[in-house]
């Protein structure tokens, strides 16, 4: 109905506008924290029937929280500005390891052309045997029949 259509429309506005007016009030930045320690409250448009709730948490316990954010960001920009290195004793035998590996690559493609090789040459042999059995059982039928 119109009615539910507009409640709903009415609703949607004012969410829209109520999240503008709180992301207004946040800090943009780290450093602006210690600004907005002290909870502050609208004194503006409020209702005398609607009292503003008391905040969560303690502005002591949001300071200290806002203070370990702050050195946790700067540990992950100091380690993201590191460039990563390794030791030389393990870069030396990571080298050794990629050395052995690309010599023992050709090794590998020999036997396994090698393996291939033999494969093919034992399925020939098979079907030969296989063949020879044939004949031999069809002769042997025709000596008996004969």
């Amino acid at each position: 109905t119109k009615q539910s259509i507009c409640f709903w429309n009415d609703g949607f506005c004012h969410g829209y506008f109520h999240h503008g007016s709180i992301g207004r009030n946040m800090p943009k930045k780290l450093a602006e924290v210690a600004h907005y320690g002290s909870p502050v409250y609208s004194t503006g448009m409020v209702n005398k029937g609607h009292q503003l709730p008391a905040p969560a948490i303690s502005s002591n316990a949001y300071m200290t929280m806002m203070k370990r954010m702050s050195e946790l960001e700067e540990k992950v920009s100091v380690l993201s500005t590191k460039p990563a290195l390794m030791p030389p004793e393990k870069e030396e035998m990571l080298n050794t390891t990629l050395n052995r590996i690309n010599v023992l690559e050709p090794d590998l493609s020999a036997t396994k052309k090698a393996l291939e090789d033999a494969l093919v040459r034992q399925e020939e042999l098979v079907a030969y045997l296989d063949k020879n059995k044939k004949k031999r059982k069809f002769v042997c039928d025709r000596r008996i029949f004969a």
